[in-house]
């Protein structure tokens, strides 16, 4: 969000991101229940249970349905240009914050392993020569 020009991008995804929290939170408790939203956060502050999806109990395979969906968003939103890509970005992190309570807080070992897998494709996309390096040119 900090690389968003204008800074007025920055502010929609922001709130666009606060508000699909809020009405996803509402719909699903509305909905499914409150077993799907009355669980307890694991990383984050107490409000963030009135705004992210925690489930109180299992339910199947919801973690891997998350996990899965948050992977296509991200596909979907480097995919999309314009004010599409801005639209898409708030509830892709809406998304990314119910799947870091939900999945990635759990397994804190395997969390670091991707973290560290999404650090190095960022950079291996920004700088293809490396952190250091310089751009080679070769003259034939």
């Amino acid at each position: 969000m900090a690389t968003l020009k204008p800074w007025y991008k920055s502010v929609v995804v922001f709130a666009g991101t606060i508000a699909t929290g809020f009405i996803v939170h509402a719909v699903v408790a509305g909905t499914a229940g409150s077993a799907w939203t009355s669980g307890k956060t694991v990383s984050g502050a107490g409000w963030l249970s009135h705004w992210v999806v925690i489930p109180r109990v299992d339910h199947g395979d919801f973690d891997n349905i998350l996990y899965i969906g948050l992977v296509g968003a991200v596909v979907l939103v480097a995919s999309l240009k314009g004010w599409w890509r801005i639209i898409a970005l708030g509830p892709t992190l809406y998304l990314t914050a119910v799947v870091w309570e939900n999945v990635l807080t759990e397994s804190p070992g395997v969390t670091a392993f991707i973290l560290f897998g999404a650090m190095l494709v960022g950079l291996m996309i920004k700088r293809p020569q490396g952190l250091l390096g310089t751009a080679r040119v070769e003259i034939v």
